[in-house]
């Protein structure tokens, strides 16, 4: 037996709750009695996310300390790599503190897709990202004619590698031909061109709206041994390319954490089973509409390296059933031998509209989206998920969205649709409900139905998920709740003290409150 070997660990500075992954080899295929030490503690069993000979991925404890990481198994223990804990490195002061602006030399190539990797060369990037990104130009002008910026994704994984002088990063979805720049603390860079090509067609934004958005809950009737402790993870909209500058516009009662996986962190201290208390969030967001052109017989199959990245989107979940074995034969009686991402796309959503009649209103909560394949007939949330698990069981990269419909009187209605990833050219959008005839308030089906919603999506649909958002529990004995079939697809909305016997909650349907 050999004993383990650590060729790179990532982060070496990181905070409890981040996710820690050691590469190397001869870890051993399982965990079993092996181990990984961190500043002389060892790390419990249920912390470990992937253990393989080759990798170790980990979620790093709330009680995390500096110190050396070891990898132990019955061959040996590994040489140490250093670890340090974000929260409490001290912060030195600079005495003479340099104004260095970040300066980009050259990039890799000259001519790329969508969702490729570029490499960045230069100067005064940061040893560290940090709050730094890479901004890529978009379609749309700003009031002095200059291209409006889309930043590069983290929640994407779209950052590969970023050092003082290199940075490696994905083109991102919504970019187009023109100057790439790196931004930093420091300043921003003088842009360098690059060109945005794809033989398999492209994406349009359009209709661009801009709303105020505002959310409620209110907590009600705590029984409680003694003070309770209710936390809320309000969902935050989506920021992708089609939901662009995002701002929180007012949060009340200030927030304990603004931004944390997506959801605003609202903490409520609760003493006295008459005592009522509320939060409330208010948005600010513009989305486009989306249209694509696609040349179908040059779309391409998925490159091994985006079937690692988007690996998340082409598994099962609690929420996507994609390896039942019914639907899976359902889904390759419906594409055949066909092979073309595009083409399979579209054959299951003319199955699904041409045989599947969507319900007006929602079935009840626990209802099984499967059972779908046996009645022909389902509600919106059905539709998307049902969809959504049809794509997956057929190879292609594919993804939920939760959120809202807005009507031409600015009523929000829970709303759930689809997207699919197509190589070199991004995110496609579809919503099979309307493509089958689901109707609410102005949006009226028409004839063209099942043609407008594939591949095409207006800028009435705000998502406020882009798939399930599994929000890490502060306390491992905390009651949990989880609300099926609304507005965000999130494994937790709240959270309650272990002390607190039953409380009761209301949350309201997103309102929109301007839009312009």
């Amino acid at each position: 037996m050999t004993a383990p070997v650590v060729t790179d660990m990532n982060p070496v500075v990181g905070e409890p709750g981040d996710t820690l992954t050691i590469t190397g080899k001869c870890f051993g295929k399982k965990q079993t009695s092996s181990y990984v030490e961190i500043g002389n503690n060892r790390i419990t069993s249920s912390l470990y996310i992937t253990w393989e000979d080759n990798k170790i991925e980990l979620v790093l404890p709330q009680n995390i300390d500096d110190g050396l990481v070891y990898v132990c198994t019955k061959a040996g223990r590994s040489e140490p790599r250093m670890f340090a804990n974000k929260q409490i490195i001290p912060v030195p002061v600079e005495p003479n503190l340099q104004v260095t602006i970040p300066i980009i030399t050259k990039l890799n190539t000259k001519k790329t897709s969508t969702g490729r990797v570029i490499t960045i060369n230069g100067s005064n990037f940061g040893e560290l990202r940090e709050d730094s990104c890479v901004l890529f130009p978009t379609a749309e002008k700003d009031e002095k004619f200059q291209p409006v910026m889309i930043e590069c994704s983290a929640t994407n994984n779209d950052y590969q590698y970023w050092s003082a002088t290199e940075i490696q990063v994905r083109v991102p979805d919504g970019a187009v031909s023109g100057d790439v720049v790196v931004k930093t603390e420091k300043g921003t860079s003088e842009g360098i061109a690059l060109e945005i090509v794809s033989s398999a067609g492209f994406k349009t934004y359009t209709n661009k709206l801009t709303y105020v958005l505002s959310v409620n809950a209110d907590v009600t009737d705590v029984i409680s041994d003694k003070s309770a402790l209710i936390t809320f993870f309000v969902p935050k909209p989506v920021s992708d390319s089609r939901q662009r500058d995002f701002t929180l516009q007012k949060s009340e009662p200030e927030s304990a954490i603004s931004d944390f996986m997506d959801t605003v962190v609202q903490q409520l201290e609760i003493n006295s089973p008459t005592e009522k208390k509320s939060v409330s969030e208010s948005y600010v967001l513009s989305v486009w509409g989306v249209e694509t052109s696609i040349k179908e017989w040059n779309v391409n199959s998925y490159s091994a390296r985006t079937k690692t990245i988007y690996n998340k989107y082409l598994t099962p979940n609690m929420l996507i059933p994609s390896d039942d074995e019914t639907l899976i034969e359902v889904a390759k009686s419906i594409v055949g031998a066909q092979k073309n991402p595009w083409k399979k796309a579209k054959l299951i959503y003319d199955y699904l509209v041409q045989n599947f009649t969507v319900l007006p209103e929602l079935r009840v909560a626990d209802a099984d989206v499967l059972d779908m394949l046996d009645s022909n007939e389902g509600d919106a949330y059905d539709f998307a998920i049902l969809y959504t698990a049809l794509l997956r069981a057929s190879g292609i990269p594919a993804v939920t969205d939760a959120g809202v419909l807005v009507d031409s009187d600015l009523t929000a209605k829970n709303h759930w649709w689809c997207e699919f990833y197509l190589e070199d050219i991004g995110w496609i959008p579809v919503d099979p409900a309307m493509g089958a005839g689901y109707v609410f308030g102005s949006f009226v089906a028409s004839d063209s139905a099942k043609d407008d919603h594939f591949g095409k999506i207006d800028s009435r649909h705000i998502a406020f998920s882009h798939g399930l958002n599994e929000i890490k529990p502060a306390y491992s004995n905390s009651k949990k709740v989880y609300r099926p079939k609304t507005w965000a697809l999130m494994s937790i909305w709240e959270e309650a003290s272990v002390n607190t016997k039953e409380y009761s909650s209301f949350w309201s349907d997103v309102i929109v409150t301007g839009v312009y």
